[in-house]
């Protein structure tokens, strides 16, 4: 289980996920509003291939 380490990066937290919820649906994702640690190699994987695309 995943937990946010203190009050402030909860909260970063619950405001991404309350803009992903938005914008999810019209097929539009922000890279900055996901983790990229080293804990979510699928997630490094991702923005890497998306840095390569540019």
């Amino acid at each position: 289980m995943v937990v946010a380490s203190n009050s402030r990066v909860r909260r970063y937290w619950q405001d991404n996920i309350r803009f992903l919820d938005r914008n999810i649906p019209l097929g539009f994702i922000d890279a900055d509003k996901v983790p990229n640690l080293n804990r979510y190699p699928i997630v490094k994987k991702v923005n890497q291939t998306m840095w390569e695309l540019q």
